[in-house]
């Protein structure tokens, strides 16, 4: 088998191709092939366009004639050396970050840097020559060749090293389906973040506007009637803390004062900021005291608030426009930025795209996660702003896969019989559970109470507590009686699920691990298993293998056959974002019913490839379900007759 190790250096301000200032210094290249390495570095010069391409030929060659490449942190690499030209085809990858981390159970006490992989494999660490002129600001460019070289190679050494070290662990644990998936997946989420997401300016300073003047009217219902309310910044937690429980108003503001000199014939007029602090009784709340912060004051994020005790009339409307003001708020700081250059708009490229990072090796439970920008934090307020660069945006959905996936994990007969006779189970329990009205999609008061049942059934799946449900201001008023006896008629209703829970936080606590079906395993440190934290743990061990299972194992299936589908066809259409759950696409009106065909084929054939993928007895029926629309925040319902299944 010829293998090939790749590793790129580039600037050091910019990481990504698209980033204004980037530019690519050279790469390692290893061939390893009946045990013998040959090494070499190919150069580039950003200031030689024909250096660059004759590197670009070089690599192109090696990776043609390559039957596995290897990688430390391959997405980026590979997002690196495909914005330069690279065409990877599709050439097996394998990356020694993501093999490590689902090795290691998904420790997020671990680092997966390269260097600290390499210790941890007793391999030595990387050389720190570069470091130091990193350090000292000097740029890629102008370091050394003779340091530069060397410790490149050392990177791909290492990576190639350690993966030899990997192959024998990862068949040991029966790993290889979900190492060879997730190294598969590689190559769906570096198109998700090249292609990015175009992001409509003018929507966004609309969407800013229209929130910007529903802060000011919940601001001004908040406060009225309250002492020194209009100089009360309601964004201030401290503020906020003190308006709710009580304590020291650290106000101020500015004032426009006129100075007038005696030597002068003329007068200043400055603005002066005056600093105030009130005593202040508070509106009436009791804090939780685990909430207090280091400077005395006390959480008021939306949750802390929503879940605050409420003894009035008075007290409940106030936590409710609280709520309402805090949605407002976050829209325009989550766009804008409190001073206009930490929100959303600030991460826009010079190429009028949005390019949000996909990490694979994160999360606990071995889903995906986002950052710079957050792209699975997109609420639906916002989404306007997420337009097509063709003709629209497709959202392929796994409709309610979490609670599928805990019926088949759990085999809970009635969670399975419902399922695949296509019962739906959160009118069933409106109407069972929460005795209340039949839902009615005609009627939005009574088709309300299905939203708060689907609420209901996914926090029950991970462990929802009756105080919880009680608390939260978005679910019905019942009584805290009533939450305790809807809790416990749910588990004699799918008592398979609670005796999966039940036999899942024995095992932990017994051997400390969690192993799924397919492969995957989660670690727990048995350590932190003590009383103190014990409600807390019990939830994270009823949570990951199912959230593991959905968006580790099942989700990235769906989009590597997919991708394998559209790549078949040469489909122009493009794969931009996957948020938990679901896939979204950026596609041509001409291939709109092609693609949704091959979605709706794959999504709902998806049990037939979990069985023939993981060697799995899928028992429980999967869907999908596609909306489109001209952009993100449009969506509308696409049905399988409409696109001529």
């Amino acid at each position: 088998m010829r293998i090939v190790c790749l590793d790129s250096e580039h600037s050091t301000g910019a990481f990504r191709p698209w980033e204004t200032g980037f530019y690519l210094t050279c790469c390692g290249v290893i061939v390893e092939e009946g045990g013998e390495r040959e090494e070499s570095i190919v150069w580039f010069d950003h200031r030689d366009q024909e250096a660059t391409i004759d590197g670009i030929i070089k690599i192109q060659k090696v990776v043609g004639k390559a039957d596995l490449l290897v990688f430390h942190n391959g997405k980026h690499d590979l997002s690196v050396l495909r914005g330069f030209g690279v065409d990877f085809g599709d050439v097996k990858l394998h990356c020694t970050m993501v093999g490590d981390y689902l090795i290691e159970g998904q420790n997020k006490q671990l680092s997966y840097k390269l260097d600290d992989v390499a210790k941890r494999y007793e391999l030595g660490g990387k050389h720190d020559e570069v470091r130091s002129y990193w350090d000292r600001g000097i740029q890629t460019y102008d370091i050394p060749d003779w340091i530069l070289g060397p410790y490149c190679l050392q990177d791909c050494n290492l990576t190639l090293d350690i993966y030899h070290k990997q192959v024998p662990r990862i068949e040991a644990a029966g790993l290889w389906k979900v190492v060879d998936l997730q190294n598969e997946f590689i190559y769906v989420l570096t198109d998700m973040e090249d292609n990015g997401l175009l992001f409509d300016v003018e929507v966004a300073d609309e969407i800013i506007r229209i929130n910007q003047e529903e802060v000011v009217r919940y601001t001004g219902r908040i406060l009225e009637g309250v002492p020194d309310g209009d100089k009360i910044n309601l964004s201030s937690h401290q503020q906020l803390s003190a308006l709710l429980y009580g304590g020291v108003l650290k106000l101020s503001w500015e004032e426009w004062t006129i100075v007038e000199y005696k030597t002068k014939p003329y007068s200043k007029y400055y603005e002066k900021t005056i600093r105030k602090e009130v005593a202040f009784p508070g509106l009436g709340f009791t804090p939780n005291k685990k909430d207090r912060k280091e400077d005395g004051y006390y959480k008021v994020d939306k949750d802390t608030i929503s879940g605050l005790p409420a003894h009035t009339r008075a007290q409940r409307e106030l936590k409710k426009l609280l709520v309402e003001y805090s949605k407002h708020a976050k829209v325009v700081s989550y766009l804008q930025g409190r001073k206009g250059d930490k929100g959303l708009m600030s991460k826009l490229q010079p190429d009028g795209y949005l390019h949000p990072s996909l990490n694979q090796t994160v999360t606990a439970t071995g889903r995906l996660s986002s950052s710079d920008p957050n792209g699975q934090n997109l609420f639906p307020a916002i989404k306007p702003c997420f337009t097509s660069r063709y003709d629209g945006i497709m959202q392929v959905d796994l409709s309610q896969i979490e609670w599928r996936d805990a019926a088949w994990l759990s085999q809970d007969q009635m969670m399975m019989q419902e399922i695949n006779a296509g019962v739906d189970q959160h009118v069933a329990t409106v109407v069972e559970l929460m005795e209340l009205p039949f839902v009615d999609k005609q009627d939005p008061a009574s088709y309300k109470n299905r939203n708060h049942a689907k609420v209901f059934n996914f926090r029950m799946i991970y462990g929802g507590t009756e105080w919880g449900f009680y608390l939260d201001i978005d679910m019905p008023s019942f009584s805290i009686k009533k939450w305790k006896r809807i809790i416990q008629d749910f588990f004699i209703k799918y008592s398979g699920l609670k005796a999966f829970h039940d036999k899942s936080v024995k095992f932990v606590y017994r051997h400390g691990y969690l192993k799924l079906p397919t492969g995957r395993w989660f670690k727990f440190n048995k350590a932190h298993l003590k009383e103190g934290e014990y409600g807390y743990k019990i939830n994270q061990i009823k949570n990951f293998p199912i959230q593991g299972m959905s968006g580790g194992d099942i989700l990235p299936l769906l989009a590597v056959i997919i991708r394998r589908g559209m790549r078949k066809m040469g489909l122009k259409s493009k794969l931009i974002l996957t948020v938990h759950d679901s896939l979204v696409l950026d596609y041509l009106d001409e291939e709109r019913e092609r693609l949704a065909r091959l979605c709706y084929k794959v999504g709902n054939n998806l049990g037939t490839y979990i069985q023939n993928y993981y060697g799995l007895d899928w028992n429980v029926k999967l869907e999908v379900e596609i909306e489109c629309g001209p952009n993100y925040g449009t969506l509308k319902y696409v049905s399988p007759e409409e696109v001529g299944l």
